[in-house]
C-alpha cells in the first residue's frame, strides 16, 4: 500500500491457518446455498427500511466467493470474493464503513463501483461466532455517498446480533430446523396453490361443486353461484340433487351418487333448475376421490348447454329443411375430401344416383353411376377444379333407380377442409331430365317460329340486293331502247351487268345461308386478304347507298394482313350496317368507314371477350339521330327492331353479331343521341401479306 493510506485492522491479511479455521466454522453452520428463509429476509428488509438504503445483505464469505443468504434490492445471489467489500469487513471485529467508495483508493476501481450496481456507500458488521470466527457480514449499501451516524451504527449492530442469533439457532436445531423450514415452505406453497386453484375455478364459466361422501354440498365456485342463483351459504349442507329440476329429480338423482362408476369421463346430460325455478339442460362431469383427511370426497363440473341445445335443434331443423328443399328441387350434393377415397352424399344425391341407402360411397362407386360416355368429362371437370379454377356448369347422365338414364346438371368447387387445408371438393347436381325434354320441345317450337320470322329477314336482305339489280337493269334497258349504242354506252352497260352478276351471286349466297341454317350447317371460312375484301365491299356500297349519303373512307396507310372469314358474310355485314345507317340518317348525312390495326392484351381482352393478339378494327359511323341506352343495350337481341311493322324483322343485327363471334371477333356499339352511332368490329388478324420477293 502507499504511504498515505492508513492501515487498520480490516486491511491486515488473514493468516492461512486462521482462514482455514474460519471456513471450517462456516461449513459447520450448513447454511451455504440453502433456500431463502423468512427470519433472515425480515432482517435485511429492516436494515433497508431503518437506514434508508436501497440494498441490504446477509453475506457469507466462502473460499472464493461471497454468497447472500438474504438480499434486499439485489438480484444476484453471489459475487467473487476478490471484489467483495465484505472480505475487508470480516478481517476486523467492529463495523466497517466506506462513506464514498469512489474517493477510497481501495475501492475506486472496483467493478462494483465502476459498473453495476455502482456502489458508493458501504457499512458492514461482521457476523462473529462465539469462538471468534467472522462468517460474513450484515451490510447496508447505497449508490450515493453517505455518512453513518451513531444511531445507524447501533441499528446495524443490533440487527447483526439478531442475524447471528438466527444462525446459531439454526445450527443448534440442525435437522429439526430443516424440517420446520421445509414445512413452512410447504405450507406457503400449498397456500399459494390453493389461491391459484381458487382463482382458476372462479375464472372458469363452468360451475364446480364439491360435496362430502354423502353428496352434501360443502363448497362451490363463483360460476356455480351465477348459474344456479344461490350463494354458497344457501346450498351448504344440501344434497347435490337439490340442483336438479324438480320434474326430473327422482329419475336423475341416482346419476349424482354413482361414485364408483363415474371415472369413465363420460358427461351426463341432466336437467338443472335455477333458484328462480327456470329449468335448463346441463352437462355434468363427476369425480370422486378417497382422502380421509379431506372434507370433500366428491365433486361435479357443470356446463350450461342451453345455447348448444338450441343450436343443435336449429341444426337438426336446418338439415330437415335442406333435405326437403333438395327433394323439392331435385338437387343433390356431394362432399369429397381429396385425401380420402370416400364421397359423402346427401339423401337426395343418393336418390339421384339410384342408390338405395348408402350415404357414403367410394370414388369408383360414384363414377360407376355416371354414364360411361360422360365419365372422362366428369373426371376432367373435377381435375380442373382441383387446380384452383372455378367450376362452370356441366351436364352428365346417370343411371336412375327406376326410370333409366337421368340427366343431371352440376358444378363443384374447391373449399377449405376441417384441418384448414384446401382439400375438399363440394359438388351439387340437379335433375334436369324433364327440363331438358321441355327445352328440346321448346327449341323445336322456337325454330319453327324463327323460320317463319326468318322469311321476313330473308326478304329484307334480298331486297337490299334486288334494289340495285332492278335499277341497273332499268338503266341498261334505257340504253337499249335508244337504239344505237356508243362504245361508252356499251362499256357502262358492261359495268352494270358485272354489278348485277355480283348482286345475284350474293343473293344466291343468302339462300345458301338459309339452307345451312335449316340443315344446321356452318359457313365456310377461309383465309382472305381482309383489306382487299373491305375495299371491294366499299365499291359495292357506293352503288347501294342513297345519293344523299356521302361515303367517307379512312384506311390506315400500309395496312395489310389476312383474316379467317367468309367473304360473302363480310359483305352482308357491311351492307346491313350501311343500310341501317342510311335509314337512321333519313337518306341524308355522312357515313364513315374506317379500318385500322390494333393489339389487345389484359383488361381490354377481358372486357371484349377476346384473346390477346392483333386485330382489324373496322368501324362504320353515321351522323344520324343516335340511340338512347335503353335501345342500345338491346339492339343485338333477335327480333328486336325500332322500325315500323312491315319494314324490318330485327334479324339483321342479331345475325351480324352471330357472324362476328363465329369468326372469333367482337362487336360493340357507341351511340350519342343527336350525334350518331358507331359500330366497331374487331376481327382477328392472322398474318401480314408479303410479296414473293419479300418471302
Amino acid at each position: 500500500m502507499s504511504g498515505d493510506i492508513a492501515i487498520d485492522d480490516n486491511d491486515i491479511p488473514v493468516s492461512p491457518q486462521g482462514e482455514a479455521e474460519r471456513i471450517a466454522a462456516l461449513r459447520r453452520y450448513r447454511i451455504l446455498d440453502t433456500d431463502a428463509e423468512p427470519a433472515f429476509d425480515r432482517i435485511v428488509k429492516m436494515v433497508a427500511l431503518l437506514l434508508d438504503v436501497p440494498i441490504a445483505l446477509i453475506s457469507l464469505v466462502d473460499t472464493d466467493r461471497q454468497w447472500f443468504k438474504a438480499a434486499q434490492g439485489l438480484k444476484v445471489r453471489e459475487t467473487p470474493r476478490c471484489i467483495a467489500f465484505c472480505d475487508h469487513a470480516i478481517r476486523g471485529q467492529e463495523i466497517f464503513v466506506v462513506p464514498d467508495a469512489k474517493a477510497d483508493p481501495r475501492f475506486a476501481d472496483n467493478p462494483l463501483v465502476t459498473g453495476e450496481p455502482f456502489l458508493r456507500f458501504y457499512a458492514g458488521v461482521p457476523l462473529v461466532t462465539a469462538d471468534g470466527h467472522a462468517l460474513g457480514t450484515l451490510c447496508a449499501l447505497d449508490q450515493a455517498p453517505q455518512h453513518l451516524d451513531a444511531r445507524g451504527e447501533t441499528i446495524l449492530n443490533e440487527l447483526a446480533a439478531q442475524a447471528m442469533h438466527e444462525l446459531d439457532v439454526r445450527a443448534a436445531l440442525g435437522d429439526l430446523y430443516d424440517q420446520v423450514d421445509r414445512g413452512y415452505h410447504a405450507q406457503r406453497a400449498l397456500r399459494s396453490t390453493n389461491l391459484q386453484l381458487a382463482a382458476l375455478l372462479n375464472a372458469t364459466a363452468n360451475a364446480v361443486v364439491a360435496a362430502d361422501s354423502e353428496t352434501h354440498i360443502i363448497a362451490w365456485n363463483r360460476a356455480a353461484e351465477e348459474m344456479f342463483g344461490y350463494t354458497p351459504e344457501d346450498v351448504a349442507g344440501r344434497p347435490m340433487a337439490y340442483l336438479l329440476s324438480e320434474r326430473y329429480r327422482a329419475a336423475e338423482a341416482g346419476e349424482l351418487s354413482q361414485c364408483g362408476a363415474i371415472g369413465d369421463g363420460t358427461p351426463r346430460l341432466l336437467h338443472g333448475q335455477r333458484k328462480n325455478g327456470q329449468e335448463f339442460p346441463m352437462e355434468v362431469f363427476l369425480a370422486c376421490w378417497d382422502d380421509p383427511l379431506a372434507a370433500a370426497s366428491f365433486g361435479i363440473i357443470v356446463r350450461d348447454v342451453t345455447l348448444r341445445s338450441q343450436r343443435l335443434d336449429e341444426i337438426s331443423r336446418s338439415r330437415v329443411h335442406l333435405a326437403e328443399a333438395q327433394r323439392i328441387a331435385a338437387l343433390g350434393s356431394w362432399d369429397w375430401t381429396v385425401d380420402d377415397d370416400l364421397i359423402t352424399l346427401s339423401e337426395q344425391m343418393t336418390h339421384l344416383l339410384g342408390l338405395s341407402a348408402e350415404r357414403s360411397v367410394t370414388k369408383e362407386a360414384f363414377l360407376d353411376r355416371v354414364h360411361a360416355d360422360d365419365r372422362i368429362a366428369f373426371r376432367a371437370e373435377v381435375a380442373r377444379v382441383l387446380t384452383g379454377d372455378p367450376s362452370s356448369s356441366f351436364t352428365f347422365r346417370v343411371r336412375g333407380e327406376k326410370d333409366g338414364l337421368r340427366i343431371l346438371r352440376g358444378s363443384c368447387r374447391l373449399v377449405e377442409g376441417w384441418d384448414g387445408r384446401v382439400n375438399r371438393v363440394i359438388g351439387v347436381a340437379q335433375d334436369v331430365t324433364d327440363l331438358s325434354r321441355r327445352e328440346a320441345v321448346e327449341r323445336e317450337r322456337e325454330k319453327l317460329v324463327a323460320l317463319g320470322e326468318l322469311a321476313g329477314g330473308v326478304a329484307h336482305e334480298l331486297n337490299n340486293l334486288l334494289q340495285p339489280i332492278l335499277s341497273l337493269v332499268e338503266l341498261s334497258l334505257g340504253f337499249i331502247r335508244r337504239g344505237s349504242l356508243s362504245a361508252d354506252d356499251r362499256a357502262e352497260m358492261g359495268d352494270y351487268f358485272v354489278c348485277v352478276l355480283d348482286y345475284t351471286r350474293q343473293g344466291r349466297e343468302i339462300v345458301r345461308q338459309i339452307l345451312r341454317f335449316a340443315r344446321k350447317e356452318g359457313a365456310i371460312l377461309s383465309d382472305v386478304d381482309f383489306v382487299a375484301e373491305v375495299r371491294g365491299t366499299l365499291g359495292f356500297l357506293h352503288g347501294v347507298l342513297p345519293s344523299g349519303i356521302r361515303l367517307v373512307t379512312v384506311i390506315e396507310p400500309n395496312i395489310v394482313g389476312t383474316a379467317r372469314v367468309n367473304s360473302v358474310e363480310l359483305t352482308q355485314i357491311m351492307t346491313n350496317l350501311a343500310v341501317n345507317a342510311a335509314y337512321a340518317m333519313d337518306g341524308q348525312g355522312r357515313l364513315t368507314v374506317s379500318l385500322f390495326e390494333v393489339a389487345f392484351s389484359g383488361a381490354a381482352c377481358d372486357s371484349l371477350g377476346l384473346q390477346p393478339g392483333d386485330y382489324f378494327r373496322l368501324s362504320i359511323a353515321d351522323t344520324g339521330q343516335g340511340m338512347p341506352e335503353a335501345i342500345r343495350s338491346r339492339i343485338f337481341e333477335p327480333f328486336f327492331t325500332t322500325k315500323p311493322i312491315g319494314e324490318g324483322t330485327g334479324l339483321g343485327l342479331s345475325v351480324v353479331h352471330g357472324i362476328v363471334h363465329s369468326w372469333g371477333g367482337a362487336i360493340e356499339v357507341e351511340s350519342t343521341v343527336g350525334q350518331g352511332t358507331t359500330f366497331i368490329l374487331y376481327i382477328p388478324k392472322l398474318r401480314d401479306i408479303v410479296s414473293h420477293e419479300e418471302m
